[in-house]
């Protein structure tokens, strides 16, 4: 079996990734996820109270770790309207066969997991999980485009941005975020123009607008 070191993770260092869990209706949710390794067989996941993730590991104790490099996949995980009906295709995902949840199915790795226990830090819940199992496909090796990072990190920022955006004590912070943002999009229109990458970015920018409730 592949180790979590092999798929790239390592000690305290935060990796992104999309968990996957069922809800109540027995329906697939994905949701990206910063992920780290404490050991060898043990992830510690910082969860917000609030999420669907954290209803349904707080029910069925067990999920999945998606590893892919597809940003679209993060991008209708992180953000559900951006997918049609505002719903997961389900065709994504089949049942895990080690554990009560689902994968996705063309990711290139995955890692089944199980909840040990729960802490409270603030507005998250700090979740330590053991590693079931892990599953790697053979991949080819991709080049690296700063258009990838830079519109991950976008993703990440506008998940907060959604969440503070009419919060007038956070309006420094989402303002910051924002132009963090706007920024990363100029840089991805200049180094993948016309690309999905670019797309993502100006969506994203448009969706921004229309979180703030207007006077």
């Amino acid at each position: 079996m592949a180790k979590l070191a092999d798929l790239g993770f390592s000690t305290d260092i935060i990796s992104e990734t999309i968990v996957s869990t069922y809800n109540s209706d027995g329906t697939s949710n994905a949701a990206p996820m910063g992920v780290i390794m404490k050991d060898s067989n043990h992830v510690i996941m910082n969860i917000f109270d609030s999420s669907l993730t954290y209803q349904n590991l707080s029910i069925k104790k067990q999920g999945v770790i998606n590893i892919t490099n597809d940003i679209e996949v993060f991008y209708k995980t992180a953000f559900k309207e951006t997918n049609t009906n505002g719903k997961l295709p389900q065709e994504w995902f089949e049942c895990s066969q080690i554990v009560d949840a689902p994968e996705i199915i063309f990711s290139d790795a995955t890692v089944a997991f199980s909840v040990l226990s729960t802490k409270s830090i603030g507005e998250k819940i700090q979740t330590l999980c053991r590693v079931e199992q892990i599953t790697a496909r053979e991949t080819y090796p991709k080049v690296v485009c700063r258009a990838i990072s830079l519109t991950l990190e976008a993703i990440i920022h506008a998940t907060r941005v959604k969440f503070f955006i009419n919060n007038q004590n956070e309006r420094k912070e989402t303002d910051y975020l924002t132009d963090l943002i706007h920024v990363y999009s100029d840089v991805v229109n200049r180094v993948a123009p016309n690309s999905v990458y670019s797309l993502i970015m100006t969506d994203l920018i448009s969706r921004i607008d229309s979180w703030r409730i207007k006077p």
